[in-house]
């Protein structure tokens, strides 16, 4: 309940500012007055002691329409759906798609506005360029040239451009239309592939089988995906080890089980069959050991990355359990530790490749021991722009900064530190250019006037327009970003340097990940 006071004491704070003679007045993220956006909670309602909310008053966050109820005592909620727009009065018809764009009578480009209430001012195509479905393409093209609108393919045929809409639901990119970006876009059971919803081929994912012993039990599992399930399962070349089966586990998967009875090495070729009868085959060995402890963990270990915790068990068979194990001798990187129990784990600090040797005893009486080698090589992490919050966004990642409040004419300061893992440090970051086919979408990118980035990664300053401010509907998924968007790069200091490059959204309205549209609300 608190938090809903506060919410409503910002709104008046914001627009008191209009009142006290600032030129233009108060304005929101899209550029419009809060008087009218607010509706009835203005700077001359005011609140009971005891009550969230001046009851009958409403205003609106993002596309989340709050209405006071008689009583006072708390929002209701409503959330406007695709192709309406918040207001005063509640979710109206929006007049356009936001930032969908056409050509007028006079060849001229209009870009909806953000809130879809209209068109803006139209403007005039480059010279040597025309308007056409709302882009400004050559006006000389190419035989079979193309090129993007947000929801059609513009194709180049006998000197002339022609619009080829892509299937409802679809979107085009890089010259083609697509159903999906990611395999989150897709029904389950089926991948993106090229853009595509497909059923994947099927394929043996498993990658190695464990080692056995001799006079031991043995079980192992063998999996794969895709085709149609429930899958049967085959050795199609080679053998399995003596005194080991191999039968279908479920629709899904295989399992290895049994006794063995042969030491060696044995090579063999499994086969998995799917319902519309394709196949997929993968080689595998598994080495059994004779009587006696052995160290069954092989040498190299799994790389390490600098600065990330790693975690590795050592592994063994035969003899009494449970085991003890230790190093022998060797080094291990800082920041590693190995326990009695077998287990390597820590966060490691310095690049390198570190070899060391490997001891374990069993329980029991006389007690065994064996012994081996090992190598660890410690990697530097790759270079990474990460933050708080992110979403993937055509091919690439959306970094959302902080939330920066925008009033016309009234400089509000703005801070914040852009982030990066990985690489070797000091970072040094700079703004880039957006990728052309992603200015489809994002039409109006950069860093706002009145903010900078510095080498640091600090960005910082006051906005006090919002020009560039855009909303972005995400394709398929029913979810809208809003505020200024821009793309940096981060360069680290190896010889020569990693990089990574980003999106970067300054929200100007609350952003919720987990609410699925609307940019959500604060609380």
């Amino acid at each position: 309940m608190f938090r809903h006071v506060l919410l409503g004491s910002l709104w008046l704070a914001i627009v008191g500012c209009s009142s006290g003679g600032t030129a233009g007045g108060a304005q929101d993220a899209f550029g419009e007055n809060l008087d009218a956006d607010v509706g009835a909670h203005t700077s001359s309602d005011v609140v009971a002691d005891g009550l969230v909310c001046a009851p009958g008053s409403s205003q609106c966050i993002g596309s989340n329409f709050l209405r006071c109820n008689d009583k006072g005592t708390d929002w209701e909620v409503t959330t406007c759906g695709p192709g309406t727009r918040c207001t005063k009065d509640g979710c109206v018809q929006t007049a356009c798609m936001p930032n969908n764009a056409r050509c007028n009578d006079q060849g001229l480009v209009e870009v909806c506005l953000p809130d879809g209430s209209g068109y803006g001012k139209p403007t005039n195509c480059p010279k040597g360029t025309v308007c056409k479905s709302g882009l400004c393409v050559p006006e000389v093209c190419t035989e079979g040239e193309k090129t993007c609108t947000q929801t059609s393919i513009l194709v180049c045929k006998d000197g002339a451009w022609v619009e080829e809409p892509c299937r409802e639901g679809q979107i085009c990119f890089k010259e083609n239309c697509i159903d999906c970006f990611s395999d989150e876009h897709c029904p389950q059971g089926t991948k993106c592939i090229d853009g595509v919803c497909t059923t994947p081929a099927l394929t043996i994912i498993t990658a190695e089988l464990p080692d056995g012993q001799v006079g031991k039990q043995y079980d192992a599992t063998i999996e794969a995906e895709g085709g149609t399930p429930p899958y049967s399962w085959a050795v199609a070349t080679g053998n399995l080890p003596s005194g080991l089966q191999i039968a279908k586990e479920n629709d899904t998967s295989a399992k290895i089980s049994g006794t063995p009875t042969t030491q060696g090495k044995f090579s063999f070729e499994v086969e998995a069959k799917d319902q519309q009868g394709a196949l997929a085959r993968k080689q595998f060995e598994v080495v059994v050991h004779g009587p006696g402890l052995t160290i069954t963990s092989k040498s190299p270990l799994p790389d390490a990355e600098d600065g990330s915790p790693y975690s590795f068990q050592f592994k063994a068979t035969g003899g009494v359990e449970p085991y003890g194990w230790m190093i022998l001798s060797g080094s291990l990187p800082k920041g590693l530790a190995f326990s009695y129990t077998g287990e390597l784990s820590g966060t490691p600090e310095g690049p390198n490749t570190y070899s060391f040797k490997v001891r374990v005893v069993d329980s029991g009486d006389p007690v065994q021991q064996a012994t081996s080698d090992f190598a660890l090589t410690v990697k530097i992490a790759p270079l990474k722009i990460v933050g708080d919050q992110m979403v993937d966004l055509f091919l690439t990642k959306v970094v959302i900064l902080p939330l920066i409040t925008v009033v016309q004419g009234i400089p509000i300061p703005y801070s914040t530190q852009l982030q990066a893992k990985g690489g070797l440090k000091p970072y040094h970051w700079k703004e880039v250019e957006i990728p052309s086919f992603l200015k489809t979408f994002i039409p109006k990118a950069g860093i706002p006037q009145g903010l900078t980035l510095s080498d640091s990664g600090t960005l910082s300053g006051a906005v006090t327009s919002t020009d560039q401010v855009i909303q972005l509907n995400i394709p398929f998924v029913n979810f809208t970003l809003t505020g200024f968007f821009f793309m940096a790069q981060v360069t680290d200091s190896q010889d020569p340097p990693a990089s990574d490059q980003a999106i970067f959204l300054i929200p100007t309205v609350p952003v919720n990940l987990g609410g699925g549209g609307g940019g959500g609300l604060p609380f």
